[in-house]
């Protein structure tokens, strides 16, 4: 089992390949056809949201005393895997509406 400071190092690195995968994204954005961009702003905005929430459980989980951590943990499972579906399926939103 991982230790909370080996846990919160292996989500950041999670929160940076995420952030290079979004900006990679938004990039995509210029290419988009006009009748699309509304909808793609809008996928990249709900997914950002969703960013925020589980850096925000990440926030909470590096304030948590060691005893406590776990159960933090597994909420932060939980939206990590909840963000982690959002993105690929913003993904292939975007696959799809750009072929």
């Amino acid at each position: 089992m991982l230790k909370k400071n080996e846990y919160l190092d292996e989500l950041e690195k999670k929160l940076e390949q995420l952030h290079f995968n979004v900006e990679t994204l938004r990039q995509r954005l210029d290419e988009a056809p006009e009748e699309i961009k509304t909808q793609y702003e809008e996928q990249i905005i709900k997914l950002q949201a969703k960013i925020n929430v589980v850096k925000e459980a990440r926030d909470k989980l590096q304030e948590a005393e060691e005893h406590a951590w776990e159960e933090i943990k597994t909420s932060l499972d939980s939206l990590w895997n909840d963000l982690d579906n959002t993105y690929e399926n913003i993904k292939t939103w975007i696959k799809n509406k750009m072929l």
